[in-house]
């Protein structure tokens, strides 16, 4: 594959609780991201492991699929050639990873004030002071971002230079721990310079990337369920309202199954799939069935308790969109069922259709086709 002079070759990182997803996508000048390999590791439960175990695996997954996208750079791009070849690593990470805050922040002003993008910074380092205070340097904030401005109580999209009395501003801050930010950015650091790798929150990336493929969605749901843990956002067009997870995955999930119905995850996995295409031995059908609605309903109780403790359970989205490494068609027909008034659907991919492609052999990784969409919007602002 030949590469023009401003071509970039950029490695995308999906950091999730038990899983690692890896792309490498050509960004460009005149064409939409191109998604040209991909690679998953998935980190199995071990009951008998602690974090520092889980730590190591992850660490290790991370530089495994770094690792892999140079073999596949030496072999298919005209990039063999340089000691580092991909231009930019972005680090997307989930939960237990990060954790990411929904903020309206305020100040009010003596006389009317000329508002300038220093203004809002000043505003936004205030609060990270205080998001940081007693850490001790064991966080590091490494992203914020802004969703609405308002001057005087109102929202203005043309805010700079603009004079006004109160400030407002509607946004996110991500933070993450310090050493495992090293320990990440050592993990890959084989493949490009240090002042190249940059993190990211899965959750705000998402909301970027469908945003921008569809701009005019309503007040929407982003459920992202992986490993041992779901996130959840709840945003429009204007703010994000809400972010938080609770500790309940699909691995979780598998896990309960298999324990109620007293086989191994791999039996249970099976037994989950038969259940999921209504092809169960009606001997057997109606226990499966019952454990299954049983663990789902745990599940559900997680969200519903999760919004309930960021009192945002009477925000009702329009849609909810569903991500998961696997099972996804399961849990949302759980959303479905729960919440028959809601639209609940996987990520709107033929939007994303029209602004990133992939190589033919590849399959489509809707989330990894986001995060694409979302990255090259970050760069053009």
């Amino acid at each position: 594959m030949n590469l023009s002079q401003t071509d970039r070759v950029v490695l995308i990182l999906d950091i999730q609780s038990r899983a690692i997803h890896g792309a490498l996508t050509i960004f460009s000048q005149t064409a939409p991201p191109h998604l040209i390999w991909t690679q998953i590791l998935e980190i199995s439960h071990n009951p008998h492991a602690g974090n520092t175990r889980l730590i190591k695996e992850i660490l290790s997954a991370v530089q495994d699929i770094t690792e892999a996208s140079l073999r596949y750079i030496h072999i298919n791009l005209e990039q063999n050639h340089k000691k580092r070849p991909i231009n930019t690593i972005h680090c997307v990470l989930s939960s237990p990873w990060i954790v990411s805050q929904a903020k309206s922040i305020s100040l009010a002003f003596k006389d009317n004030t000329k508002i300038t993008p220093k203004t809002v910074l000043d505003l936004l380092k205030n609060e990270r002071s205080s998001l940081l205070a007693g850490g001790k340097g064991q966080w590091s904030v490494i992203e914020e971002k802004i969703y609405d401005v308002r001057l005087n109580g109102y929202a203005v999209k043309d805010w700079q230079g603009k004079m006004a009395r109160t400030l407002e501003t509607a946004c996110v801050v991500s933070v993450a721990g310090t050493v495992m930010i090293n320990r990440f950015r050592q993990a890959c650091s084989m493949a490009t310079e240090n002042h190249n790798i940059f993190f990211h929150s899965s959750l705000v990336l998402q909301g970027i990337g469908l945003h921008t493929a569809s701009p005019h969605l309503p007040v929407y749901a982003l459920i992202h369920v992986h490993g041992e843990l779901t996130d959840v956002a709840i945003m429009n067009t204007m703010a994000c309202l809400f972010l938080g997870s609770y500790p309940i995955g699909i691995q979780t999930i598998i896990r309960r199954i298999a324990h109620g119905l007293n086989v191994n995850q791999k039996t249970a996995e099976s037994a989950l799939n038969i259940h999921n295409r209504n092809h169960i031995d009606p001997s057997h059908g109606d226990h499966i069935a019952t454990v299954v609605k049983r663990v789902s309903q745990s599940w559900l109780g997680g969200f519903r308790t999760l919004l309930i403790s960021g009192g945002v359970e009477n925000i009702l989205p329009k849609e909810i969109f569903v991500s998961a490494v696997n099972q996804e068609d399961f849990l949302l027909e759980i959303y479905k069922k729960e919440y028959s008034d809601i639209k609940v659907e996987h990520f709107p991919s033929q939007c994303f259709a029209e602004r990133v492609t992939l190589e033919s052999y590849l399959g489509h990784i809707p989330i990894l086709e986001c995060y694409a969409i979302a990255l090259q919007d970050l760069d053009q602002k």
